[in-house]
């Protein structure tokens, strides 16, 4: 092969493998977003699991309030 026909054919390879790089930057950034969406989704039931662990708060009720302690005032 002449010098001038390798650099042609190393200057087509240099193109198709900025263009692959190209896309598989690309496919990184989705599968990264991706790896975030599942982060996001793994602590949200995280977060669900914890509040069905977590008895709610029990309202008081009107005829709760006599095993309070009373206060006087003076």
């Amino acid at each position: 092969m002449a010098a001038t026909d390798l650099k042609t054919n190393f200057q087509n390879q240099m193109k198709e493998i900025e263009e692959k790089i190209l896309q598989i930057q690309a496919e990184l950034k989705k599968a990264e977003e991706y790896k975030i969406k599942l982060v996001g989704g793994l602590e949200t039931l995280e977060l669900i699991e914890q509040q069905s662990i977590t008895p709610p708060d029990v309202p008081i009720e009107s005829n709760d309030l006599g095993a309070l302690s009373e206060t006087t005032e003076e």
